[in-house]
C-alpha cells in the first residue's frame, strides 16, 4: 500500500489510523498522534532509528508491536532516507525552498511538500520531475533539459525539456518552465497560472492516486496566464475563472493576505487553514457577506484587530484556538 500511495495527506491518514488503532489498549492515552508528530520534528534527522525506538520502548513498553511499525514507517518518510525530501510549515509560517533542479517554491502555512530527488518515468518511458503538495505553494519552475541537451543550447525545444509535475489529491499539474500557485485544502484544489502554460490532469475520484493506483484521469484542462481553475475529484465540481491579475491568489508569499469581493465564510475558511483557528459564527447571514480585506500575513493579533475594525464584528478568542464571531450591534 505504501509503495502505491504518493500523496502526503493519504500517507498521513494511513499512519494516523494505524496509530489510533494500535493505541486502543490501556496505553493508548500515553502518546497521541499530534505528540509523535511534534517529537519527529524536534529530533535530529540524523538520529538512528534503533536509538529512537529504544527510548520509546523503555517509556511505553506496553504499547503493541504494531505501533512500533508505525514509528519505523514515519521515520522512513523523514527527509534524506528514501530518495525524497519533505518540507513542512507550521500555522502562520511560510518558507522559501530551492529544489535541486533550480525550481523555487514558496510554501504557505500548514503545508507539506514532498520533492522526489530522482526522475520518474511515465507510461511511455519519458522522464519527469515530481512534487507532491498538501496545502498551498507558489512554484517558479526551472527549465531542465534532457540528457542530450544543455539549457543554453540554441536548439533547445519544448519537447527536449523534462516536465515538472505537481500532484494533489484532485489533479496533476503538468508544466515546463512556469510560475503558478496551487492550493489544495478542504476537498478541492485551486490552481492559478501566473505565466507560462500548464495542463491539468483531473482525477475521477478523490483518492489522488492517478493511473498508478488504477484511478483514471477523466479530463484534461489547458490553462492560460491569468486563469484560475478550481476542481474537486470527490464532487467533480470544476470552475474556471479569468482574472485581471494575481490579486487574492499570490500576495500571501509577499507577506500580505488579500481578499477581494469574496464571501466572509470563504475568507474564514482560508484563515482557519493558515492559522489553525476554528471559527464559530453566531449569525450565519454573515457567511455570505462580500468582503474586501487586506492584512499583514505574520501578525495574527493585527489580523484580528483589522477584521473587527473593517468588518464591524467582534472576535472572542476561547481555548483550543476557537474563535466566536459576533455581529457588532449598532
Amino acid at each position: 500500500m505504501l509503495k502505491q500511495v504518493e500523496n502526503p495527506s493519504m500517507l498521513d491518514e494511513i499512519f494516523r489510523e494505524g496509530w489510533i488503532h494500535s493505541g486502543q489498549g490501556d496505553y493508548g492515552h500515553l502518546l497521541s498522534w499530534e505528540e509523535i508528530n511534534l517529537e519527529i520534528n524536534r529530533r535530529s534527522h540524523s538520529r538512528k532509528i534503533k536509538n529512537w525506538n529504544k527510548v520509546l520502548v523503555l517509556r511505553y513498553s506496553g504499547i503493541a508491536s504494531s505501533l512500533m511499525v508505525i514509528i519505523s514507517l514515519v521515520w522512513w518518510l523523514m527527509p534524506g532516507n528514501q530518495g525524497f525530501e519533505v518540507y513542512r510549515t507550521s500555522f502562520g509560517e511560510t518558507s522559501e525552498i530551492f529544489l535541486d533542479d533550480g525550481t523555487q517554491v514558496t510554501l504557505n502555512a500548514n503545508s507539506t511538500l514532498i520533492w522526489h530527488l530522482d526522475l520518474k518515468k511515465d507510461k511511455d518511458g519519458k522522464n519527469y520531475r515530481l512534487a507532491e503538495l498538501d496545502g498551498e505553494a507558489f512554484f517558479n519552475v526551472a527549465q531542465v533539459a534532457s540528457e542530450n541537451l544543455t539549457l543554453d543550447s540554441e536548439i533547445l525545444a519544448v519537447r527536449d525539456l523534462v516536465p515538472f509535475k505537481v500532484r494533489t489529491p484532485d489533479l496533476i499539474v503538468n508544466v515546463l518552465g512556469t510560475a503558478f500557485n496551487v492550493m489544495t485544502w478542504r476537498g478541492k484544489t485551486d490552481v492559478y497560472l501566473d505565466h507560462g502554460a500548464v495542463e491539468l490532469d483531473l482525477y475521477g475520484t478523490a483518492d489522488g492516486g492517478g493511473e498508478k493506483n488504477g484511478i483514471e484521469v477523466v479530463e484534461k484542462v489547458v490553462m492560460k496566464p491569468g486563469e484560475m481553475v478550481s476542481f474537486s475529484a470527490r464532487t467533480r465540481n470544476l470552475h474556471k475563472l479569468e482574472t485581471s491579475g494575481p490579486e487574492g491568489f499570490t500576495e500571501w508569499k509577499d507577506g500580505t493576505l488579500v481578499f477581494e469581493n469574496v464571501e466572509f465564510g470563504s475568507m474564514l475558511d482560508r484563515l482557519a487553514n493558515i492559522y489553525g483557528k476554528e471559527f464559530e459564527i453566531e449569525d450565519t447571514t454573515l457567511l455570505q457577506l462580500p468582503v474586501n480585506f487586506g492584512v499583514p500575513y505574520e501578525n495574527w493579533e493585527t489580523v484580528i484587530k483589522l477584521m473587527e475594525l473593517t468588518l464591524m464584528v467582534d472576535l472572542i478568542e476561547e481555548p483550543d484556538n476557537k474563535i466566536i464571531v459576533k455581529k457588532r450591534e449598532g
